[in-house]
C-alpha cells in the first residue's frame, strides 16, 4: 500500500453524488479516482482539512497519511489515519 503525508487536498463535487480529490505535498501530487459520497467519506475529509489548517499554522506537513493503491494507472482511495487527539 501506498501513502502520501499531503501539504494540501484540492476536493471537488462531481455529478452524480461522487467527489474528487487531489492531494500534494513538496514532491508528489496523487489525483485520486472519484469516489461515491457518504456521510463518512465527508466527515474524513472535513478532519483532514481541520488537521490541514492546523498544520499550515504551523509550516508543517498534516499530521495524517493517505493510504492509496494503484492498478492500471489509477490511484484509489483507500483510507486515512488521521490522529484526532495529541498528547501535550
Amino acid at each position: 500500500m501506498l501513502n502520501i503525508l499531503p501539504t494540501s487536498i484540492e476536493i471537488k463535487a462531481l455529478l452524480n453524488n461522487k467527489i474528487a480529490f487531489i492531494a500534494r505535498n513538496a514532491t508528489t501530487v496523487v489525483n485520486f479516482e472519484p469516489l461515491d459520497y457518504t456521510p463518512e467519506i465527508g466527515n474524513t475529509l472535513i478532519l483532514a482539512g481541520q488537521a490541514l489548517i492546523t498544520a499550515n499554522s504551523h509550516n508543517a506537513p498534516g499530521p495524517f497519511l493517505i493510504e492509496y493503491e494503484t492498478l492500471n494507472g489509477l490511484n484509489l482511495y483507500m483510507g486515512m489515519i488521521i490522529p484526532i487527539a495529541e498528547m501535550p
